[in-house]
């Protein structure tokens, strides 16, 4: 028997390559598919608990070898491309927050601006990294232990 799904707000969303998306706790309405497009969360503004813009989702890494969403690439700073830096993000790291009607509205990254500027900078050249067990764990580690940044979205809504 399939697990019954839950309502925990600690979920983290779990993506394929076919574009299923098992969101933070979302209601759907009779008829409504959780399921997204992966292509309708590039673009999409990433925030903080302070409300505070990081950057947008510039692309997704997909795992070949699961299909599952490992990372996000996350453009912070620049104007219109230009002096953009790149960071990619474990997966586990964000949720999706949804408006009144439950359309994806942000993305959530619990770290603060100034402690953003330190993380790794990441270079499309370098894809491979992600594969070198040492650089993906320092990714995990860097974010896992990101000092939060003021409340956390439910708290503002």
């Amino acid at each position: 028997m399939p697990p019954t799904p839950t309502n925990q707000s600690d979920e983290t969303p779990e993506a394929t390559m076919e574009g299923a998306l098992s969101p933070e706790p979302l209601e759907t309405m009779p008829g409504q598919s959780a399921a997204v497009r992966l292509h309708d969360l590039v673009g999409l503004a990433v925030k903080n608990g302070e409300d505070v813009s990081l950057g947008k989702i510039d692309d997704l890494v997909i795992d070949r070898s699961t299909g599952k969403v490992t990372h996000v690439a996350l453009g912070s700073g620049g104007v219109m491309g230009f002096g953009e830096k790149l960071y990619v993000v474990p997966w586990s790291a964000i949720s999706l927050k949804h408006d009144a009607n439950h359309r994806i509205d942000f993305v959530f990254l619990d770290i603060s601006k100034d402690r953003l500027k330190d993380a790794p900078a990441f270079d499309w050249s370098k894809l491979n990294q992600l594969s070198d067990p040492q650089f993906a764990n320092s990714i995990e580690t860097f974010y896992s232990k990101a000092p939060t940044a003021g409340r956390t979205p439910t708290e503002r809504r």
